[in-house]
C-alpha cells in the first residue's frame, strides 16, 4: 500500500516527530510512504520527502491572514504542487495531519481528494476539523452547532481585526459534505468533542491515539548526571514541570503560583523545562531550564522527577504527560481537556483537581512520596501498550485497509 502523508513539518516539532514516527512503522510493514511538508524551517533531503510551499509564500500567506483573516492567499500554486505530487505518485491513501500552517489552501486540497474520490483518513493532531478557525476551543461550545463571533481571533491561526470563524465554519461543512471516502481519528477527548459538533458529528470518527517513542527514548533512564549537574540533594524529592512558559495555553505561570506557594520546603526540588520568558518572575525555589531539543536529556529530566506537574490549558493529550509516565514518573496536575481523559484509575500514578485551584494542586504534589521502583514499573506499564508506535500504525493500517476495500 503507498500512503501520502500530509502536514506542515515533516520531522521538527510534535506533530512532525508523529509524521517521522507513522513513516518509518509503515515502511517496517512493507507499505511506502511518502510525505509532502511546507514548513519554512525545514528542507529535508531524504526519499520520499516533498517540500511543497516556497518560504515566501508562506510569509505572505501568514501575513494576509493577519490583515484580512482569509486562510490559503498566495498558496495557490503550493497547493497545485501538492496536488502534482498525488496525482503522479497515485497514493492508495492520503492521510492529513496539521492542514493549517500558512503552507496551503486547505479547500482546495479537500475538494480535489472529495472530488477524485481518494480514500482519505484525517488524523486530528487539535480541533481544526470541527471548529470555525481555531485549533482548542479552551471553555467554547460554539463548534456544537456552528462558530461565530469569536473571542479568539487573535490566536493562531491569527487574524487582527476581521472574524472569519462562521465563513470557515460554512465552509467545512460544505466541503465535508462531499467526501464519499473520509474517516476522521483522533485521541479520545478530541473524538469525544468531534461527534459533538456540527460538522462531525455524522462523520466517521474513530479514536487513535498519537504514537510515542517509548522504547528509544521515553524509558526509564539513569538521571544521576543531572541530579549532580543541578546541585539536587539525592533525598530531595523533585518536582517537574516541561512546557513553553512564553506559550499561555501551556499554564506555565500556575507551575509558578505553586512553587510560590510550597517555597523553601525542605526536601523538595522544583525544576521547569522551557523556561523561555522573562515575561513572569521566577519563584526563588525555582530551577530555570532552557528548551531541551535533545529527546535523551529530555527523558533524564522526565526520569528524574517523582512528580510531574501538567497545568495546560488545551490539549488534546498532553503528551508531556505520557513522556512523564513512560519513563516512571507519576503525573498531577488540572483536570481539563485531554488530560481527563488519560484513562488511569490510579491515584498513585495520577492525581487531576479542580482546574486553577493552587491549593487542591499543592495538596496533591505533596501527597506524592519519592518514587520507588515498583510506581516506575507501574507508570511505565500504564501507557506502554496504548502509545507505543507499532499498536498505533496497525490501528491505522486497519482504517486505511477498510477505505480500499482490501
Amino acid at each position: 500500500m503507498k500512503i501520502l502523508l500530509i502536514n506542515v513539518c515533516a520531522q521538527n516539532g510534535s506533530t512532525g516527530k508523529i509524521v517521522s514516527i507513522l513513516k518509518s512503522g509503515y515502511e517496517e510493514l512493507g507499505h511506502k510512504a511518502i510525505v509532502c511538508y511546507g514548513s519554512r524551517k525545514e528542507k529535508i533531503n531524504e526519499p520520499d520527502y516533498f517540500k511543497v510551499t516556497k518560504p515566501f509564500e508562506s510569509y505572505l500567506s501568514a501575513f494576509f491572514y493577519r490583515l484580512l483573516g482569509f486562510q490559503g492567499v498566495f498558496l495557490s500554486k503550493a497547493t497545485q504542487r501538492l496536488i502534482s505530487i498525488i496525482k503522479n505518485e497515485s497514493p492508495d491513501v492520503v492521510q492529513l495531519l496539521n492542514i493549517h500552517g500558512y503552507y496551503l489552501d486547505e479547500f482546495k486540497l479537500l475538494s480535489f481528494l472529495a472530488e477524485t474520490n481518494i480514500p482519505t483518513v484525517y488524523s486530528m493532531m487539535d480541533e481544526y476539523a470541527y471548529m470555525g478557525k481555531c485549533m482548542f476551543s479552551y471553555e467554547c461550545n460554539q463548534f456544537i452547532d456552528g462558530c461565530h463571533h469569536c473571542i479568539r481571533i487573535k490566536d493562531y491561526p491569527t487574524s487582527l481585526f476581521f472574524d472569519r470563524s462562521s465563513y470557515y465554519f460554512k465552509k467545512k461543512e460544505r466541503v465535508y459534505k462531499i467526501f464519499t471516502s473520509i474517516v476522521f481519528t483522533g485521541v479520545p477527548w478530541v473524538v469525544s468533542r468531534a461527534k459533538q459538533s456540527k460538522l462531525l458529528r455524522d462523520k466517521v470518527v474513530r479514536v487513535v491515539n498519537e504514537p510515542i517513542d517509548l522504547d528509544n527514548y521515553f524509558f526509564p533512564q539513569d538521571a544521576s548526571a543531572i541530579r549532580n549537574e543541578l546541585g539536587i540533594p539525592q533525598d530531595n524529592i523533585v518536582v517537574l514541570m516541561v512546557a513553553s512558559l512564553s506559550a499561555p495555553r501551556k499554564g506555565g505561570k500556575y507551575f509558578l503560583d505553586l512553587c510560590r506557594q510550597i517555597g523553601n520546603k525542605e526536601g523538595y526540588s522544583f525544576i521547569y523545562v522551557g523556561y523561555d520568558t522573562d515575561e513572569y518572575e521566577a519563584p526563588s525555589n525555582l530551577i530555570k531550564i532552557p528548551y531541551v531539543s535533545s529527546m535523551k536529556r529530555l527523558a533524564e529530566f522526565f526520569s528524574l522527577a517523582d512528580v510531574f506537574v501538567s497545568t495546560t490549558l488545551s490539549d488534546t493529550i498532553p503528551n508531556a504527560c505520557i513522556n512523564a509516565l513512560g519513563c516512571g514518573t507519576p503525573i498531577c496536575g488540572f483536570d481539563l481537556s485531554g488530560l481527563s481523559f488519560i484513562g488511569i484509575d490510579n491515584e498513585q500514578l495520577v492525581k487531576l483537581v479542580k482546574p486553577f485551584d493552587i491549593n487542591e494542586l499543592e495538596k496533591a504534589v505533596l501527597s506524592f512520596p519519592k518514587k520507588e521502583d515498583d510506581i516506575v514499573k507501574k507508570c511505565r506499564n500504564s501507557v506502554y501498550g496504548d502509545y507505543i508506535p507499532i499498536n498505533i500504525v496497525k490501528s491505522y493500517i486497519k482504517i486505511f485497509d477498510e477505505l480500499v476495500g482490501v
